[in-house]
This record gives C-alpha cells, sequence and structure tokens, in this order.
C-alpha cells in the first residue's frame, strides 16, 4: 500500500468482524456472502464498511463475528434496481484475508478515476469548506466502478473548480454515515479523500 505507483482501485482495512456472514448474491453457481467489517478512526468513531467475500476463494464459515481481520482487496460499486427505481451499493470486494499481526485499524484506498458529475462545493454550518466528487474508476476488463468521495479544506475548493473528464490519483479512507429520513436510518458509504493528483 506504500508504493508510489498509485493503483487503479485498492483497499487495506483491518478492524473487528461486526456481524457474520450473510448470503448475498449468486452468479454461475458462485456464491457471494456480505459482512460488515468495523474500523475504528483516531477520533473514536466507528466505520462499519461492507465487505464482500466469494465462497469459492474463502471458508465462509472461518468468518466469525467479533475476530480480528485484515482484508485487501478493491471498492466496488453494484446498481441495485427496486420498485423505486435504483440504489449504488458499494462494498470492498476482498481478494484476500489475514489475521493481522496486532489491531491497527488501518484503513486505506488508492483510487484512479475520473470526474464523471460536476463537483458540487459548499461550506458547513461550522464554516468548513467541503466538496462532493463522484468518481468513475474502471477496472480491468471494462467495466467501471462509481465511487462518491468528499474532500476538505483547500482541497474542497480546488475540487469544486474541477471539470468533468479531469482524472486523479487518490488517496483516502472509506467512511459510513447514518442519517435519518422518513422516521428510519440509512447507512451511505463514501471515500474521504486527502490527496488529489492530477493524472498527466
Amino acid at each position: 500500500m506504500e508504493s508510489t505507483v498509485i493503483k487503479t482501485n485498492e483497499v487495506k482495512v483491518d478492524g473487528i468482524v461486526y456481524t457474520a456472514p450473510r448470503f448475498s448474491h449468486a452468479v454461475l453457481g458462485e456464491k457471494f456472502y456480505t459482512f460488515d467489517l468495523a474500523v475504528r478512526r483516531k477520533s473514536g468513531v466507528m466505520d462499519y464498511i461492507p465487505v464482500t467475500v466469494s465462497d469459492r476463494a474463502f471458508d465462509i464459515d472461518s468468518i466469525e463475528a467479533g475476530t480480528s481481520l485484515a482484508v485487501l482487496g478493491s471498492f466496488r460499486s453494484y446498481n441495485k434496481h427496486t420498485q423505486n427505481g435504483s440504489r449504488l451499493l458499494l462494498s470492498v470486494f476482498a481478494s484476500e484475508l489475514s489475521t493481522p499481526a496486532e489491531q491497527a485499524d488501518e484503513n486505506k484506498i488508492l483510487l484512479q478515476g475520473t470526474v464523471c458529475k460536476v463537483p458540487q462545493h459548499r461550506t458547513t454550518p461550522l464554516g468548513r469548506e467541503i466538496a462532493d466528487l463522484f468518481l468513475a474508476v474502471n477496472r480491468s476488463y471494462g467495466k467501471s466502478d462509481y465511487i462518491p468521495c468528499i474532500v476538505w479544506g483547500r482541497n474542497a475548493i480546488y475540487a469544486g473548480k474541477i471539470p468533468v473528464g479531469t482524472k486523479f490519483n487518490c488517496r483516502g479512507r472509506i467512511q459510513s454515515r447514518v442519517y435519518k429520513k422518513d422516521n428510519r436510518e440509512h447507512t451511505v458509504y463514501e471515500v474521504s479523500l486527502y490527496s488529489l493528483e492530477p493524472v498527466g
């Protein structure tokens, strides 16, 4: 993860398995399961990050709630169509699972993506600058993942002026956020970026 070469989409998260794996979907007989990984921020706030695993790559029964786990993979998106429209689902697709030597609560993501919507810059009620970015990140076989991102401070002011179509190398962390709508709690996931480097 410390390489100077930016990967197109690489995630490394260490945390505690918060929920046992639950069946998600199947493709051509391959079954996929999802569980939530609890990762603590430096501030003490917990992020609950969804992780997707294949039953052909991992022993699903060995993933138990309450155990420490390090996950290496990529951050992927999926449009789930419902009666009320479509909903963007985000998850870390695991390529490697291991037991961390010590509980480090690591949370790193490296992306190379293209801005695919006009960035939205605003100021919070507390006076902080923030901008929303939506990145299209290409996979190796032609499909793209669409990743919502936020940036703060001077980067937010800069991001608010970025034209659609600009490609960036980015570094950040995955975070979860809960909000209420229609008296129900909803969880959204986004990447908080601390580094934006234009490609070329």
